[in-house]
């Protein structure tokens, strides 16, 4: 996967926004985003969230915002997910999975702020997938009527190694909150809940972090690295990647219920398989938007893998959003 990432990184030349703007969270600092500015007759305004660990610099965000604007003049914001990039807060960490959501909702007033009259399409690539995809259906807060589309590229829907239903942890005494840990066996889950569990070659997983912060949520647990991720040195040296994620972070990024969720989506929704993704099955994931039978859903496919698809799937963003 990173292999061929790396080839295209080094053929291409540096892409950058028009400008990078700024917004301020009381709790994490300033939050920031690169801007791709729309045409005088552009209608839509894209909001593109990155994958886990990653950031809007990392290569591939900025070439995807470029080809969308190019294509069709609409503006384009990539954002830095608190913790990530140059945006502030500790590296992966954040105190509450809700405080994500409600960044969001802030890109969303300073893109209608910024824009009047403008149709807003939230995008994201992977675990950006996930987190725009939990922030429509988890949250306990209504999504701006501005917002009339999501496109979910390559997301982090399941895992190539789920092969039964996704393994939850609850907090205890009813809470919400949840981990999905995508591990092979149920009954090597129950022997092995306290070990670190290895989910993909990208990540790693360790429960006993998990279970520990959920007893005492604001306890030192919440703090401690849950989800590692393992990208490969050479790329650790292109971009300021997050080296894993602490429990609340990873709840933010992580779907919770994916075929209830994708069944409760009442906005016209773009997913975006990569044929050679290992990471997220493009079998699996279609399979688990047919048994979802929600009509507001659109499959299309591009014949990359899991990163590379950043480079070519422009077209497919354009065409799907278009009539938002």
């Amino acid at each position: 996967m990173f292999e061929e990432y790396l080839k295209m990184i080094k053929s291409r030349p540096p892409v950058y926004p028009d400008r990078r703007i700024r917004i301020s969270v009381a709790n994490c600092g300033d939050l920031l985003a690169g801007v791709f500015e729309p045409s005088q007759d552009a209608d839509i305004i894209y909001i593109l969230f990155h994958g886990a660990g990653a950031n809007m610099n990392a290569a591939g965000y900025f070439d995807l915002a470029f080809e969308i604007n190019k294509l069709s003049g609409a503006g384009v914001l990539v954002p830095d997910i608190r913790g990530h990039g140059i945006s502030s807060g500790d590296r992966g960490y954040t105190p509450y999975h809700t405080d994500v959501w409600d960044d969001l909702d802030l890109w969303i007033a300073e893109v209608v702020n910024r824009y009047p009259n403008k149709k807003i399409v939230l995008a994201g690539h992977s675990a950006g997938a996930a987190m725009i995809l939990n922030r429509v259906t988890r949250h306990q807060k209504p999504i701006r009527e501005e917002v009339r589309a999501l496109a979910m590229i390559a997301p982090y829907l399941i895992t190539t190694r789920l092969e039964k239903p996704p393994v939850t942890y609850l907090q205890p005494q009813g809470s919400n909150s949840v981990v999905q840990t995508n591990i092979i066996d149920d009954e090597e889950c129950k022997t092995k809940s306290k070990a670190t569990m290895q989910i993909s070659n990208f990540s790693q997983v360790d429960i006993s972090v998990f279970l520990a912060h959920f007893q005492n949520p604001n306890g030192p647990y919440s703090q401690k690295i849950a989800v590692r991720f393992n990208y490969p040195d050479e790329l650790k040296k292109i971009s300021r990647l997050v080296a894993g994620y602490t429990p609340e972070m990873a709840i933010a990024m992580s779907p919770q219920n994916v075929i209830e969720q994708l069944t409760s989506l009442e906005l016209p929704t773009l997913i975006v398989v990569a044929d050679k993704d290992v990471l997220f099955s493009k079998r699996k994931i279609i399979k688990i938007c047919e048994n979802t039978g929600n009509a507001k859903l659109t499959l299309v496919s591009v014949p990359e893998d899991h990163l590379t698809c950043l480079y070519t799937v422009a077209p497919k963003i354009v065409q799907g959003t278009k009539k938002c």
